[in-house]
């Protein structure tokens, strides 16, 4: 048997447990950019919250300040509360864009897409 990995594996992690792992699993850590790890596990079948040991079981929401973009994963039905030391309130990013088959609100132009992108990237470290 091999054991691998994965998820939050880092260059400080690695020399403490190199020991007892065959491989791993560290792209976020080759990533320049701030990130938020998550994984794409079931978690709710049929309204019926359901995952893994250990997991978070059922919907979840992503919560990101717009002051500081600080973000949060919260159960879906539960509020973020404060999260930053901003005045901001948090907003919801998970929202419904399809139902029935149907789009239920519009979708930002390419220069609003821009203009967002500007507005966030003074947040980042860059180079």
């Amino acid at each position: 048997m091999k054991i691998v990995v994965s998820g939050g594996i880092d260059e400080n992690i690695i020399p403490k447990i190199h020991d007892i792992v065959d491989a791993y699993g560290i792209g976020t850590a080759l990533s320049n950019a701030p990130v938020l790890d998550y994984s794409m596990d079931i978690v709710e079948i049929e309204d019926e919250p359901i995952t893994k040991r250990g997991k978070m079981s059922g919907q979840k929401q992503l919560w990101r300040c717009p002051g500081c973009l600080k973000s949060v994963v919260t159960p879906y039905s539960q509020s973020a509360g404060r999260i930053c030391d901003c005045s901001v309130e948090p907003e919801p990013l998970l929202t419904p864009l399809i139902e029935s088959g149907k789009l239920i609100r519009s979708l930002p132009n390419a220069n609003q897409i821009r203009e967002n992108v500007l507005k966030q990237l003074p947040h980042f470290e860059l180079g």
